[in-house]
């Protein structure tokens, strides 16, 4: 027992004794919109400039409910300057999970709708930090076709919908059909009656009546209504209930096979021409992405917006990046650029720069191809039919689905018809200027880069080395030759990679002698080349290369003074693309 007290005391004052003089510091980083797993949430940059034991404790809050998560890790070694820590970085020790919240402690789960904080912090040292987020309830599906009260004339026609929005993980969709019987509404033969078809847990947002199942009989009004399931949630979210009616005939629904051109650049009008079957005077033609909708978070008013990724500015209740779908870094202050717009759904008007319903906070997708709209539409024959498209400077770059439909509700549908290509990469063309490693000489923070500016708080650096005290033989990283162990007070001199020019083995230290006491050989200073003739790079002492024994130039670290990237190469020309 005396020995154990005696442990704790030795263990208590070491952090008494290292943690004042430890500076540590953690920052969260910012998870994907939608996206609030375990996984994303837990993400931070930890930088110390100390090597010490240390452990994580994060803790999740709800407002409503208080703590919902609890979690320590087991300890690990804390290095000096910058590291990520994943949730894959560190070894689980103890999880408390509240009632209710038991899939957020998967690696695949998501939390429930509500209001967050997830505080993440660094033991024994009592640093942390908090994100804040907000996790919405998914909406619901959106119908497209067949249109409500539609009179078709397939027995096996097209369904298609909208995902809900906004999307929290994976959806699967239940669509479920039944008869109309007597004077029933659309809503009361779905839930009363037995269902004439039905298909469940399907991830696509369309299906095709199947040649196998019981068919559509003519005469007859049917009721059809999707449920989306989002990730684990036990709560469905149903679309409305919409009717169609079968009238007799064995009129075929409308088939697309090719869009030429498919593809368009932001900003252009250009005339597709649609190939396919079974195209009316009077067939329209729409585009959606379907499943593919990236994924976003709202707010609940229009405020401005900053991305944090290429900077563009916005005003809107969509917190992602209109131009390239990244997250906002947060509100600023600006004037208001938001356009006027009629929602389609219940026709209200609206300003706002993302084309959403405020009230209906449904995706026009389907109607506009987020950022693609058919302006005008001519029927050739039933073979061929000619758009004219108008794609909007800030069209996002994917692929959209093009959907014709006919004055009787039945629709035909081309995955990935029409592709909006990010526009090619522009290269740099600045010039670099050499890196190095330096210390903060105010806050100790470590960095690498051109610049001795420190990143945190703008004091100077000095250049880092790596050192070997020469009485403890220590190896370590920073701007001081003093050994970090104040029991050693030891001075260190600088290291150095070596070779040894007889067994050929490399080594990092202070001194030339080749650490195999069975070589005794000595060590030639080692340094990166790069073939001047192959390109190839690789570390030695040698300068020939190793694979078409060309001859190589040194390499080193550069940051371009134009786009800021840093890259290793024996070329201080910057080859990034823009």
């Amino acid at each position: 027992m005396k020995h154990r007290f005696a442990a704790a005391a030795v263990l208590v004052a070491t952090l008494l004794a290292v943690a004042p003089a430890a500076h540590v510091s953690v920052r969260l980083s910012v998870p994907p919109p939608g996206r609030y797993g375990i996984e994303e949430l837990w993400k931070a940059t930890v930088t110390s400039d100390t090597v010490a034991e240390a452990w994580l404790e994060a803790l999740v809050f709800e407002s409503s409910h208080g703590q919902v998560f609890h979690a320590t890790t087991k300890p690990f070694q804390l290095t000096r300057g910058a590291k990520l820590y994943h949730y894959g970085d560190v070894v689980m020790d103890e999880t408390q999970t509240a009632p209710g919240y038991e899939p957020f402690g998967t690696r695949t789960g998501q939390l429930p709708a509500g209001t967050y904080s997830f505080e993440l912090i660094v033991r024994p040292f009592g640093v942390g930090d908090t994100s804040h987020i907000v996790v919405k309830p998914a909406g619901a599906p959106r119908l497209i076709a067949p249109a409500d009260e539609a009179t078709i004339t397939s027995p096996h026609p097209l369904f298609v919908w909208t995902p809900p929005m906004p999307p929290a993980g994976p959806v699967l969709y239940d669509l479920t059909i039944a008869e109309m019987l007597g004077g029933q509404t659309a809503e009361e033969a779905v839930r009363s009656n037995p269902p004439w078809h039905e298909t469940r847990h399907t991830p696509a947002t369309s299906h095709k009546y199947p040649l196998s199942a019981r068919p559509l009989e003519p005469r007859k009004r049917y009721a059809w209504q999707v449920v989306a399931r989002v990730g684990d949630e036990v709560d469905a979210h149903g679309s409305l209930y919409w009717s169609f009616a079968v009238r007799a005939g064995q009129v075929r629904p409308p088939s697309v096979t090719a869009v030429a051109p498919p593809s368009a650049e932001p900003g252009q009008t250009l005339e597709l021409v649609i190939s396919g079957s079974e195209f009316v005077d009077g067939s329209r033609v729409s585009f959606a992405r379907g499943a593919s909708i990236g994924a976003d978070d709202l707010d609940d008013d229009c405020h401005h917006w900053k991305c944090a990724t290429c900077g563009k500015t916005w005003t809107c209740y969509a917190t992602f990046c209109p131009a390239c779908y990244n997250a906002g870094k947060g509100k600023i202050k600006g004037e208001e650029v938001c356009e006027l717009r009629e929602c389609p759904v219940c026709g209200k008007s609206y300003r706002c720069s993302y084309v959403r319903c405020p009230d209906h906070r449904v995706s026009l997708s389907a109607l506009e191809g987020l950022g693609v709209a058919v302006t005008s539409l001519a029927f050739v024959s039933s073979a061929e039919l000619r758009a004219t498209v108008g794609v909007d400077p800030n069209a996002p770059f994917v692929a959209r689905d093009l959907i014709v439909t006919n004055p009787d509700g039945q629709a035909g549908m081309l995955v990935d018809a029409l592709v909006v290509p990010p526009p090619p990469a522009k290269p740099c063309g600045g010039t670099g200027v050499p890196c190095q490693k330096w210390q903060c000489q105010k806050c100790r923070q470590i960095w690498e880069c051109s610049s001795s500016k420190c990143p945190g708080c703008k004091g100077s650096g000095k250049a880092c080395h790596k050192w070997q005290c020469q009485k403890c033989k220590q190896i370590w990283e920073c701007s001081s030759n003093k050994c970090p162990d104040p029991k050693c007070g030891g001075s260190g001199q600088e290291c150095q990679k070596w070779q040894c020019q007889k067994c050929k083995q490399i080594w990092e230290c202070s001194s030339s002698k080749c650490p195999d006491p069975k070589c005794g050989g000595s060590g030639q200073q080692c340094q990166k080349w790069q073939c001047q003739k192959c390109k190839q790079t690789w570390e030695c002492s040698s300068s020939q290369c190793p694979g078409c024994k060309g001859a190589g130039s040194p390499c080193q670290k550069w940051q371009c003074q134009k786009c800021k990237k840093i890259w290793e190469c024996s070329s201080d020309q910057c080859r990034s693309e823009q």
